[in-house]
């Protein structure tokens, strides 16, 4: 659930989303702003934030709150 919170933040923040107004979900399809910009940095701070490294072939499949999730639950 931390990882849940840590994420949100990271998303509202790159994204620029109302706080007050968010999806359930926040995806690259209902988030105007996560473009390619928006997705290097929400990488970035991923990758900050959790003290990882996202491998470079799974860059591409981070398209989602979801995604991202899962991704950060198999590699902790």
């Amino acid at each position: 659930m931390k990882n849940k919170k840590k994420l949100r933040k990271i998303l509202i923040d790159v994204l620029e989303l109302n706080a007050n107004n968010l999806p359930e979900v926040i995806n690259v399809e209902n988030s105007e702003n996560w473009d390619s910009l928006g997705h290097f940095q929400i990488i970035e701070r991923i990758e900050n934030e959790f003290n990882i490294v996202v491998e470079a072939s799974k860059v591409a499949e981070l398209l989602g709150e979801k995604e991202i999730l899962n991704y950060l639950n198999e590699t902790k």
